[in-house]
């Protein structure tokens, strides 16, 4: 077993204290920045990295990825993927969600997050994520936004004999 994944869905969006900023939908400007960031992201939860240029390229190119700004400059990044039918409605997964390291405890991801919620609600879409089992950070952010923890996963590595 590599990782325990907790799957989580969106019951009644709770929104957040403030946060200094305001938000806005990534721009293919903002490629280099997400790139690092995606690549930050990999190297925080250890998921693999295929494709990330592209994934970057085309979820900009969608109006996927979101950024939390501050002080004229990007903090944080939230990406969802896309709409996804299913017999109960459409669904959209949010993630990677992504803060620098010194841009953490702020309240940035939690604030984006729900903005970006909050606009996929609007549009119809139930919502869903992943996130690490072991993260008690992200989990803690998730759960006040009112995202509810249906499901537990293991992720598993299968190595030769």
């Amino acid at each position: 077993m590599e990782r325990a994944i907790l799957v989580y869905v969106l019951g009644t969006l709770v929104d957040p204290a403030p946060s200094s900023g305001y938000w806005r939908t990534g721009e293919q400007d903002d490629s280099e920045l997400l790139l690092t960031w995606w690549n930050g992201f990999a190297d925080d939860t250890d998921v693999e990295r295929h494709g990330l240029e592209e994934s970057v390229r085309t979820a900009l190119s969608d109006g996927r990825i979101y950024l939390w700004i501050d002080a004229d400059r990007p903090v944080c990044a939230v990406a969802h993927s896309l709409v996804v039918a299913t017999p109960s409605g459409s669904v959209v997964r949010i993630g990677p969600v992504y803060t620098q390291p010194a841009e953490r405890r702020r309240g940035y991801a939690g604030r984006l997050t729900a903005a970006v919620s909050s606009r996929l609600l609007q549009r119809g879409h139930g919502l869903m994520l992943f996130t690490d089992a072991a993260n008690k950070t992200s989990n803690g952010v998730y759960t006040r936004l009112g995202y509810q923890k249906v499901d537990e996963l293991v992720e598993c590595a299968l190595l030769p004999v």
